[in-house]
């Protein structure tokens, strides 16, 4: 299960890493905890919805205002009740110092749903967006990495175009991926935050357990 503070977080941030999983047969289900009013959410909404039918995961939709996302019992309520209907093996979430405050927002609230009972006792992996994190698990996604890219463009709202056009390509390649050189040549890797504490694989996919494996160019 994704967290995703807004449409398309999941495709910039881990989007190979859902695509990778998607490929080994898991399901996957993306939760977008905001939207935003009028038009533009309308198409927003469309596209999210169409991008995610021809990608192959679920999505949920729960509503609450761009750039005014709640932390609060009944918000951490509403997100606990969405991962329990969903009983995902493991949790994908934004790293708590992304740049952006809905990203930060959407940690506390999994924290929030946490305190409302919710079983955390599974993986949670933090993703970055915008901020760089110093990953503990590193993921190969060179053979998606490509299709990641693609995916991403798929979004038709001008102004989420505007704003990917600036971290697409650190995102595929500084930022929140790492290009290194192994026996079979280049490789691209996605870096995340994991609670594992034996990740030798984890959603089914596997990794190397430090980042020091994958070094930043």
């Amino acid at each position: 299960l994704v967290i995703a503070p807004h449409e398309d977080d999941e495709m910039v941030g881990p989007g190979g890493t859902i695509l990778r999983a998607l490929a080994s047969g898991a399901e996957v289900r993306v939760v977008y905890l905001t939207a935003e009013a009028g038009e533009r959410g309308a198409i927003r909404r469309a596209d999210t919805q169409r991008i995610s039918a021809k990608l192959g995961y679920g999505t949920e939709f729960l509503g609450y205002l761009a750039d005014s996302l709640p932390v609060t019992p009944e918000s951490g309520a509403r997100l606990a009740s969405s991962i329990r209907s969903f009983a995902p093996g493991a949790i994908l979430v934004p790293f708590f110092t992304d740049d952006h405050p809905d990203h930060r927002a959407a940690s506390l609230l999994l924290q929030e749903a946490a305190a409302n009972g919710l079983d955390l006792g599974l993986e949670v992996w933090a993703y970055q967006v915008y901020s760089a994190v110093i990953p503990n698990v590193v993921v190969d996604i060179t053979d998606a990495a490509a299709q990641k890219a693609e995916a991403i463009r798929m979004w038709q709202n001008s102004a989420m175009r505007s704003r990917d056009s600036t971290c697409m390509k650190p995102t595929l390649t500084l930022r929140a991926k790492r290009a290194w050189r192994s026996s079979t040549g280049p490789r691209i890797s996605t870096g995340a935050v994991s609670t594992s504490s034996t990740r030798s694989t984890a959603c089914g996919l596997p990794m190397d357990s430090t980042a020091s494996s994958a070094p930043s160019t």
